[in-house]
């Protein structure tokens, strides 16, 4: 019952109307008196800010807000895999069977579905994956995890689902199944994917970077809202500072949450 009725608001609410209502009033100067509840509410930072408070002109520029440099040290190590963003680490682990399946908070996932394409499907079948959520409240550029060559992005789904709790229990596969945004980076440990997972009634994932070579720590791109990054790995062989399919383990952009073994 609690699935059906959350499936019926979810798609009246993210219909393609109220969708560009949603962000165009966000990208609106008619947004600004809820700045500084909102930054009020995410005990905004004016010290890692580069723009000041009073400075935004719109509460989807405070949500995209950029940090001074230096505001997230990235820990070193040419095997030391990094947070791409700040949020809560959901789930890591290794990939589930032949069938490529990944568990996040009690739901199965398929690989095949998440990423659409076959060659990725057989590069990634035995490797590991992490997610992490960002929270409305959190900072929302995503940052490359690991250093390595750029060879595509494309992007896969129309609609665009909560990736909570409440949207990962009741909701129609929403990490496999929303938009997303998929990068391939090749590196010195094999192939990997940074995904970029859209939230409710936000499609707009914008990439800022485009340069082949992609250094750790690099900005990639940012969310309009909180959302979700799954990442990819070929290597089975990665050690994750806890493992597990329902995790909540804070992090920040460019601290440790694994390493690749054996290199």
């Amino acid at each position: 019952m609690k699935k059906t009725v959350y499936r019926t608001i979810m798609t009246l609410l993210t219909s393609r109307n109220v969708s560009n209502a949603l962000r165009a009033y966000t990208l609106s100067k008619y947004s600004r008196p809820l700045i500084k509840p909102f930054a009020k509410w995410i005990k905004f930072n004016q010290e890692e800010s580069q723009k000041k408070l009073a400075d935004f002109e719109s509460l989807s520029a405070i949500f995209t807000r950029q940090l001074k440099e230096g505001a997230r040290p990235v820990a070193s190590g040419r095997n030391i895999i990094v947070s791409p963003a700040d949020g809560v680490l959901t789930a890591s682990g290794k990939m589930m069977g032949d069938d490529a399946v990944f568990q996040v908070k009690g739901s199965s996932y398929s690989l095949k579905e998440l990423i659409g394409k076959e060659e990725l499907l057989r590069a990634f079948t035995h490797g590991s994956f992490a997610v992490i959520y960002l929270a409305p409240h959190n900072y929302h550029r995503v940052h490359a995890p690991v250093s390595g060559d750029r060879l595509r992005s494309y992007a896969l789904g129309c609609r665009s689902e909560p990736v909570n709790r409440w949207g990962l229990t009741y909701g129609r596969n929403p990490l496999s199944g929303n938009y997303r945004l998929i990068t391939e980076v090749a590196t010195d440990f094999g192939q990997s994917a940074v995904i970029k997972v859209g939230a409710v009634n936000v499609n707009s994932i914008q990439l800022t970077a485009f340069d082949r070579l992609i250094e750790k720590g690099d900005e990639m791109g940012f969310f309009s809202f909180g959302s979700t990054v799954i990442l990819l790995f070929e290597s089975q062989y990665i050690d994750w500072i806890e493992q597990g399919e329902d995790l909540n383990i804070p992090v920040l952009t460019g601290e440790r949450i694994g390493q690749v073994m054996g290199e």
